[in-house]
């Protein structure tokens, strides 16, 4: 009998099964939508293995051109381990949740900044570019619509030359001077931030509709 028993002991312990021994947790997350606009916000859901309530959940980042997690919320887990954080990651980066030791796969978000474009007086444009990283003397593609060719066209370059950070707040603003266009009265118009002005840390950045 003994030579039976050894086997069964050594095999519940390492399972954990009543004899001292304890599985390690798991954690699983998802992200919705994966790619927002300015500080749109974004759901993350999931669960933690063990299915256990009242459990601390942390979510965590690592912003693009950061190396290091930094926590951005908590919440506590439901009955049967699940869970919901809603948060604005307003910038691309990494993102992963913790919780009783145990790290999720990471999952890459992505960000557009918010692009703003203004015509006052008609026929007179400047540009707004609201991000968490400055855009200080790059071009804004400013563009019509060619309804025929249903494609949009450049018409100019607007240079941002404009900058300020409101205190208390991650964002930073750029915008431009007030540019004149003489394009025909109808014509839709649009302004566009474009990825080789905004990566890494950003996708390409669209502006509003305007009409002339």
């Amino acid at each position: 009998m003994r030579r039976l028993l050894l086997p069964v002991a050594i095999a519940g312990a390492a399972m954990g099964l009543g004899l001292g021994g304890s599985a390690a947790e798991t954690i699983s997350m998802t992200a919705r939508p994966t790619i927002v606009k300015g500080n749109e916000p974004v759901t993350v859901t999931g669960g933690v293995g063990s299915g256990r309530a009242d459990q601390l959940v942390t979510l965590q980042s690592k912003p693009c051109d950061q190396t290091t997690w930094r926590d951005v919320a908590e919440t506590t887990t439901q009955a049967g381990g699940g869970f919901t954080i809603d948060f604005r990651p307003g910038i691309n980066g990494l993102y992963r949740v913790t919780s009783g030791g145990a790290e999720s796969v990471p999952v890459k978000l992505q960000t557009r900044p918010s692009v703003s474009l203004i015509q006052r007086p008609p026929g007179r444009f400047s540009v707004n570019v609201n991000a968490q990283r400055p855009y200080w003397g790059r071009n804004v593609s400013l563009q019509r619509f060619d309804t025929k060719k249903r494609v949009w066209i450049e018409i100019r370059k607007i240079l941002l030359t404009e900058q300020g950070a409101p205190p208390g707040v991650p964002w930073v603003w750029t915008g431009s001077n007030k540019v004149r266009v003489d394009v025909p009265k109808g014509t839709t118009l649009r302004a566009v931030l474009p990825l080789s002005a905004t990566r890494p840390c950003y996708l390409a950045g669209y502006s509003n509709l305007l009409r002339r």
